[in-house]
């Protein structure tokens, strides 16, 4: 009886310890997950954009309206040319041409050819 009284003793005493390591180690988790959603929100923000490779066919360059996220921008392609351009915003954004409006996202390739923009 003596030993089963000493043996309660000492699991209760090691369950207050594994509590409390429990509650530390619940502070750190929660730190870490706080630090990794700010992480991803940065990074998402910081890459809001579309970068489009293009070619253009046209020996002009070729100035385009964008509307990115709600905001107008502007977009050029350079004559003559095979390069990329970035339109910041969003991952995604509406080029407007007389041809028609294209909507482009990320990583996208275009063709520039008459004025007209096609996502190839």
């Amino acid at each position: 009886m003596h030993n089963e009284h000493h043996l309660l003793n000492f699991m209760e005493g090691e369950n207050i310890i594994l509590l409390n390591v429990r509650r530390k180690g619940e502070k750190k988790m929660k730190k870490f997950f706080m630090l990794i959603v700010v992480s991803i929100f940065l990074a998402s923000t910081a890459q809001a954009a579309v970068t489009l490779s293009y070619h253009n066919s046209d020996s002009s360059s070729r100035t385009f309206a964008v509307k990115a996220c709600g905001s107008a921008k502007k977009v050029t392609f350079d004559g003559s040319k095979t390069a990329s351009t970035t339109i910041q915003g969003c991952s995604s954004a509406t080029i407007f041409t007389s041809c028609g409006n294209i909507e482009v996202k990320d990583g996208d390739k275009v063709e520039i050819k008459d004025g007209c923009v096609t996502v190839k």
